[in-house]
């Protein structure tokens, strides 16, 4: 998870903080949630991220904090995806794995035994999950970084401080945050 806080410093602020008073708070918080959101949507529409049944592509998010917003995945191997696996560390799960086995290695999980009856063919798909299990521990993960990526932290920022300057020159002119 990568936490995405803009940082504005004092000196940035007083010429909002004179003017808007009591308002400047709420009007920072509501457009860092937009440029999140915002940055959340391209970060999902980003070619190329690793896709089986999709649930590290849909998992962009951003969350509200007290002091700002974060921008995180919520599938739960977003992290291995991110960071990569370490080459000697502890073998996962092969159950974890057998769906994925069965999706991409084309190993049935059924078998059409004599007299055309079909008959669970569980322990060979357990076998090749038990191999990958093991072939990760040995040889670990790459890392495929997306929003850990230093051009990624950059576009983020980029996006939260425009939206975050845009509401408050708004606001000094008058009108309602955009």
């Amino acid at each position: 998870m990568v936490a995405v806080t803009r940082t504005i410093s004092v000196r940035d602020l007083g010429r909002y903080e004179r003017r808007l008073g009591a308002a400047l708070p709420a009007a920072i918080k509501a457009a860092m949630w937009r440029g999140a959101r915002a940055a959340v949507m391209a970060i999902a529409s980003v070619p190329n991220q690793p896709r089986d049944l999709g649930g590290y592509a849909a998992g962009w998010a951003a969350m509200s904090t007290p002091t700002g917003v974060v921008i995180r995945n919520r599938a739960p191997h977003a992290i291995f995806v991110e960071r990569g696996r370490r080459p000697g560390a502890r073998q996962p799960p092969a159950a974890a794995l057998a769906g994925w086995v069965i999706r991409h290695w084309g190993v049935s999980p059924v078998l059409r035994g004599k007299g055309g009856k079909f008959r669970s063919n569980r322990d060979a798909v357990m076998e090749a999950a038990w191999m990958l299990s093991r072939a990760i521990a040995r040889r670990g993960i790459a890392a495929r970084p997306l929003l850990l990526a230093p051009n990624m932290r950059d576009f983020t920022r980029v996006v939260v401080d425009r939206e975050v300057k845009r509401a408050l020159d708004a606001l000094l002119a008058g009108g309602d945050v955009p």
